[in-house]
């Protein structure tokens, strides 16, 4: 049986970059198990106040396109919630283009686009894709979904502070396990979340490593809520793991980065992750010195680093095995985005889990190479863990083997 899959995106804010925004298309495209390299419908989006104008430049552009392969053109009207164009109100033309591309073939195109018109008053606004695939090949992860959320909602603000020393404390997750609904607080300890009211009834949960975990009944909470959470009385005690030339490391994960593509997370807000499972054979037990993940941003990068136990029941993510949060944060880059993890003092011996996970709102940057299958992610703060069929995210970790 044979499925129609179409998807529309508005050309970037000030906040996605149009490198970016092409990955975001290729991503959905991988998402859906669709096949890159065989033909694909794409449409392109360009809009003015102007019908006539633009109705005439358009058919005169289309014309003079050596692709004979452009299908129709389509006049409708726009609303656009962008602050920085005044396209309120204005006509859209699509125009539709069987072809095969790949990532830089689009984002060639789009930026073709961008020059063309830079100095009219015509505007291109949008891309997307439209294909028949068949059924069995879809990839019906719920993160494609949007959430059903009843739109009467309340918002909750508050701050985030130790019991003992009244110190505010930075990115704690915040959420209704399991519901998709959560955030993380900021540096300062501020949170600030929607709940739907369908939701009064349940109970909040507030999780921080290095201290207890609370659970607040939603109906008792005010507006402004201040949260005070307990240290946790745990003491480790410190290991002491020599590095030499003669100390026998372990590389788990995927090394290499040739022949991947660049996705990710499709998140709801704040507390979204991406996470790889990594296998340790049996009596091997290891010290963890440090984890990576593949990146390539525009933008400052920054990550709190998880480690996680392997649920012996669902497989996917459990308890947190870290001592304490670990926030990373890099300059623009395209690479290795390096964590060290020796003064976690982590010492395991059996499968695990990393994850790099989102500390704000903006889920689609970095974006993060893609290969192979079986890849862990979740939507937000709190979420639940959903394992991808169709791609596993480039992350490794380096251990040292522990005798």
């Amino acid at each position: 049986m044979l499925i129609s899959i179409s998807s529309r995106a508005q050309i970037p804010s000030r906040d996605l970059s149009t490198k970016a925004f092409v990955r975001s298309i290729f991503h959905r495209i991988l998402e859906q198990g669709m096949d890159t390299t065989k033909s694909i419908k794409w449409t392109y989006e360009f809009a003015d106040q102007d019908s006539l104008l633009l109705s005439t430049v358009m058919t005169h552009f289309v014309k003079k396109q050596k692709d004979s392969k452009i299908n129709d053109i389509i006049l409708g009207t726009i609303k656009d919630n962008n602050p920085r164009r005044k396209l309120e109100g204005s006509y859209i033309i699509e125009i539709e283009q069987s072809s095969i591309l790949t990532q830089n073939d689009l984002l060639k195109k789009i930026k073709g686009f961008q020059k063309t018109f830079k100095k009219t008053p015509i505007e291109f606004v949008g891309a997307g894709f439209y294909a028949e695939v068949s059924e069995s090949s879809l990839n019906t992860t719920p993160l494609l979904k949007e959430a059903s959320l009843n739109v009467n909602t309340k918002t909750f603000k508050g701050q985030v502070s130790d019991s003992k020393t009244n110190a505010k404390i930075p990115f704690v997750s915040i959420g209704i396990i399991d519901a998709d609904i959560g955030t993380v607080s900021d540096e300062e300890g501020n949170y600030s979340l929607e709940i739907p009211k369908k939701c009064a009834k349940d109970t909040l949960t507030i999780s921080c490593i290095g201290y207890e975990t609370q659970h607040i009944p939603i109906l008792t909470i005010g507006n402004k809520e201040k949260i005070q959470l307990n240290p946790t009385s745990k003491v480790l005690n410190e290991v002491l793991v020599e590095s030499t030339s003669f100390s026998k490391k372990i590389d788990l994960g995927i090394q290499k980065t040739s022949g991947h593509q660049f996705g990710f997370v499709n998140g709801k807000g704040a507390g979204a992750e991406a996470a790889r499972l990594m296998k340790l054979k049996k009596d091997t037990k290891i010290f963890l010195n440090e984890v990576a993940v593949f990146v390539d941003s525009d933008s400052p990068i920054e990550f709190l680093v998880n480690i996680y136990e392997q649920d012996n029941i669902t497989g996917l993510p459990g308890n947190i095995i870290m001592t304490k949060t670990l926030h990373v944060t890099s300059k623009s880059m395209k690479g290795w985005f390096v964590a060290n993890l020796n003064n976690q003092q982590i010492i395991i011996d059996h499968s695990f889990f990393v994850s790099f996970q989102w500390v704000n709102d903006i889920v689609n940057e970095p974006v993060i190479a893609i290969k192979g299958n079986s890849g862990y992610q979740r939507a937000i703060s709190m979420g639940k863990w959903v394992e991808s069929s169709t791609f596993s995210w480039v992350i490794k970790a380096t251990g040292t083997i522990l005798e």
